[in-house]
């Protein structure tokens, strides 16, 4: 790469897609862009750091991946999808020129048209980005042989587009591209081709797997109750996981798979990159040039027992890789810097190296360029679109994680996922006083219908009022409907919360450290020396 990078670990203001990526391009925390979850777009006037650029004279690119707007709009309402819909290229959110590519040929991208129009043949082996149909030599979820050629996969299709996006350009122009890889994101659909890279059997399960269900269980029982919840597969994690996966499913060699796919995923993905930087050093450009690469959230890969990602503030999902390679020309030492630093600080850094003035509306600050900057923390936050999710703020410093799960309307959270009422059962979501009366309830269902395969599942023990009120109609101490609602713990109805009892959902603030993450490569130019 020219020189030593500089690498740290930054916070993403969000485990999630679209917020996280919002922040990269505004510098602010969701909270204040708008974009708090994946189906919340990012509004059409929020600030970006491409159009801070452009002004300054720059030319700008984003090519790949996207998602600042809901991905399922078959009608094209959001621009995003409109963009490829209607085989335009931009401008975009202050990018002059745009791309887009998605996890296959499924949904609105300029990859998935040409994948349709160009190789129809190679369109069959992807999954959905959500589906959990085994496959594999495990019957691991979500992992599939793809029979697509390499040349013909988002990776390379990314990097190709990239470098055909350079070609266009004059010697002297300045430029900003945002090279955004699908990649390593689920499902684990790689080519046939190229899966072998890495022998699963030889692989180890993850440092931060518990190595039993019993120690799994043990663990998560002692986090808030929507953890255990999830693993056990009483309430999904719609926000974040395929509808029909269950974590206590997972068998260690599903783990195993699922990882050695990731590891030639990001081989796959060190290739492609490699060749746009050899690309950018052909067109004489490797002297000025600052490289970034980072990511938009974790994944659990096997921690805890769990994959994918969601309402679970933790260093697998949080704590991130970043990578910067200051322009050579710019005789910046090498350095690894510790301290905190997140994804809203990447809209600020790119302004300090262009010679921008940082806008007053982007809430991070460039990035150190050396340890000793005085930085102590970082906050990530999670809010759900769902009713039957979760409001995380986190703050990450000394090596410590602290959450604190917001208080919400009395039938957010994990009372509206098991359909029972907030001033309902005494105990935790009702699950204890009902499994005997579930035992022998014939209006439970026994099975359920598969998301992904279509077929017949069994369904998890969980239940509640959203069946029916025979559990609850002998409770004395269940509150009906139209009664006085009381706080959790107050069967008096005081109004007050005991010392000690759980809120609304049950849920504590707590800390923990894990470490995982993935990759969205970027790059930036400059002419002049980084101050």
């Amino acid at each position: 790469m020219g020189s030593p990078p500089r690498g740290c670990g930054s916070s993403g203001p969000t485990a999630r897609t679209s917020s996280a990526r919002s922040s990269m391009l505004t510098g602010q925390y969701p909270r204040t862009h708008g974009a708090i979850a994946n189906g919340v777009p990012l509004p059409d006037d929020a600030p970006s750091v491409a159009r801070v650029l452009g002004d300054a004279g720059y030319r700008t690119a984003l090519i790949g991946k996207v998602h600042f707007e809901p991905i399922a709009d078959p009608d094209g309402r959001w621009e995003q999808n409109r963009i490829p819909m209607a085989g335009e290229h931009g401008p975009y959110r202050g990018f002059e020129y745009v791309e887009f590519a998605g996890h296959g040929p499924q949904g609105a991208s300029h990859y998935g048209g040409w994948l349709r129009e160009e190789h129809p043949e190679s369109t069959g082996g992807f999954l959905r980005i959500f589906s959990a149909a085994p496959g594999g030599d495990t019957g691991a979820p979500g992992v599939a042989r793809n029979p697509v050629p390499r040349e013909h996969y988002h990776t390379d299709w990314v990097a190709d587009r990239t470098m055909a996006w350079l070609d266009t350009l004059d010697d002297d122009d300045d430029w900003f591209c945002w090279m955004s890889f699908p990649d390593p994101h689920h499902p684990w659909d790689v080519p046939a081709s190229e899966a072998g890279r890495f022998d699963w059997r030889e692989l180890d399960l993850p440092p931060g797997h518990p190595g039993s269900d019993e120690r799994i269980r043990e663990i998560l029982a002692g986090r808030p109750e929507h953890w255990l919840a999830w693993y056990d597969g009483s309430v999904p994690n719609i926000d974040a996981a395929p509808g029909d996966f269950v974590p206590a499913d997972l068998t260690h060699d599903q783990i195993r798979e699922i990882n050695a796919l990731v590891h030639a995923k990001n081989e796959l993905l060190d290739e492609a990159f490699g060749r746009v930087i050899a690309k950018i050093g052909e067109r004489g450009w490797g002297d000025d040039t600052d490289v970034f690469v980072t990511t938009d959230h974790g994944e659990f890969q096997g921690e805890l027992g769990l994959l994918y990602k969601g309402p679970y503030h933790v260093d697998a999902l949080m704590r991130l890789p970043l990578v910067w390679r200051p322009a050579p020309s710019a005789g910046v030492a090498p350095a690894v810097v510790p301290e905190p630093v997140g994804q809203i600080d990447l809209a600020p850094t790119f302004c300090a190296v262009a010679g921008v003035p940082v806008p007053e509306w982007m809430e991070g600050s460039p990035l150190p360029a050396a340890p000793g900057s005085g930085r102590e923390r970082a906050i990530v936050e999670w809010d759900s679109q769902l009713d039957t999710g979760h409001r995380l703020r986190t703050i990450v410093q000394d090596g410590w994680i602290c959450t604190v799960y917001e208080p919400t309307d009395r039938d957010y959270g994990m009372p509206k996922a098991t359909g029972t009422p907030a001033s309902g059962c005494c105990h935790r979501s009702g699950r204890s006083c009902t499994t005997a009366a579930r035992a022998s309830c014939t209006a439970w269902p026994t099975t359920r219908t598969s998301g992904s395969t279509g077929g017949t599942i069994p369904r998890r023990p969980t239940c509640g009022p959203a069946w029916c009120r025979t559990c609850t109609s002998t409770c004395p101490r269940f509150v009906s409907p139209g009664s006085v609602r009381r706080p959790w713990g107050d069967p008096s109805g005081t109004g007050r919360t005991p010392a000690g009892v759980p809120g609304p959902s049950g849920l504590r603030a707590g800390g923990r450290r894990y470490f995982g993450g993935s990759r969205t490569p970027a790059s930036t130019r400059n002419t002049s020396p980084l101050t």
